[in-house]
């Protein structure tokens, strides 16, 4: 029953002694991300990237924050995360001084344009592998420090956390810079995370993905110029700016947090004011238990498989009101505001809704 009387509110989104590790931390969101878990409230953040430079560097800047738990410290544990012999050494230099892990922020990636007739095969496997291998195998070899017993249970589960992109949503980006495999691996991403987290929600670990739009960083700045640059960009996202930082790093502590203690599942929440087939505010989606993925996951199913059954089990499951607004916002918006959507897909679309209404 629900209670006016919530305990402990105020400090619902407090990271208050926990353990992180975040991979690709060096720099860019993963850097932001860190400082906000440290500011939060966490006692140790390890940081790993390939550069035993830059994870010291980056380091040494957190360490620095005026505003950190006292005692808390940001740790270097430089590793390539590209190769399961890579994240094997970083599981075991992380368990060298902590016998447990509380959130895992899965953030080491690439990004990688070429036209379709020039796409490169050496190129494709690196972009699979870093962001798409690598995400189950550095699960897999961190889950004997996420699922300690005594600091693991249903009250206060860890947490894996995973960055995707909006690129993983829909099509984006075409032409000289287009990103056939870095979608196609950041979808591989999303729907691995349901699949974990089916398999480590009896385990008490919640599993999310995060699918950032645009945000001014090394990895996205060619991306960013050849689509007309930053005030460009900018002007084209619904809240008039690009992504934050801060934008990123909140997120990250909503899940890590008691505050997203009932969010499992989830993949596709878009993070950065829009962007190829995904964006909107909020995060990781989802829902408790792992059943409500988003409704757009399934109208994507409906649409392209016309498997009526896996959506109908998914209204099922949520207000009725709530899917029939999801889908008509989904099916109706491309129509007014996007003229590529072919008329027959379109057309479909309605009947289909007609339909299930």
């Amino acid at each position: 029953m629900t209670t006016a009387n919530l305990v402990d509110f105020q400090n619902i989104f407090s990271l208050e002694g926990k353990v992180a590790v975040v991979t690709g931390g060096s720099r860019g969101l993963g850097l932001a991300a860190a400082s906000g878990i440290l500011q939060a409230g966490a006692s140790k953040v390890y940081i790993t990237s390939r550069s035993k430079h830059g994870c010291e560097e980056a380091c040494a800047t957190l360490n620095a924050l005026p505003n950190k738990r006292a005692g808390a410290q940001a740790i270097a544990v430089p590793a390539d995360s590209s190769t399961v012999d890579g994240i094997q050494e970083l599981a075991d230099g992380v368990a060298k001084s902590t016998d447990h892990v509380d959130v895992l922020l899965i953030n080491a990636g690439m990004a990688y344009g070429e036209r379709f007739e020039t796409h490169d095969e050496k190129k494709w496997t690196e972009v699979m592998d870093i962001n798409l291998k690598s995400v189950f195998y550095t699960v897999q070899k961190f889950a004997p420090l996420l699922t300690k017993p005594e600091h693991a249970n249903m009250a206060a589960p860890s947490r894996v956390i995973v960055t995707a992109s909006v690129s993983g949503l829909g099509p984006t980006t075409l032409g000289e810079g287009a990103t056939f495999s870095y979608a196609a691996a950041k979808a591989g991403a999303i729907h691995l995370v349901r699949q974990l987290a089916l398999e480590l929600g009896p385990r008490n670990v919640l599993v999310n993905s995060i699918a950032p739009g645009f945000f001014p960083s090394d990895l996205a700045a060619p991306l960013i110029e050849r689509m007309g640059g930053e005030r460009a960009l900018a002007r084209s996202r619904p809240n008039g700016r690009l992504g934050r930082g801060e934008d990123f790093a909140a997120t990250v502590v909503w899940l890590a947090s008691r505050a997203g203690g009932h969010v499992t599942g989830g993949g596709g929440g878009g993070v950065g004011g829009g962007g190829g087939g995904g964006g909107g505010g909020g995060g990781g989606g989802g829902g408790g238990g792992g059943k409500g993925v988003g409704v757009f996951f399934f109208f994507f199913l409906v649409d392209r498989c016309m498997s009526m059954s896996a959506f109908s089990f998914f209204c099922e499951q949520a207000p009725l009101k709530i899917s029939i607004m999801f889908i008509f916002l989904y099916v109706a918006g491309p129509a007014y505001s996007d003229t590529t959507v072919p008329g027959a897909m379109f057309q479909r679309r309605m009947v289909l809704l007609m339909r299930l209404i």
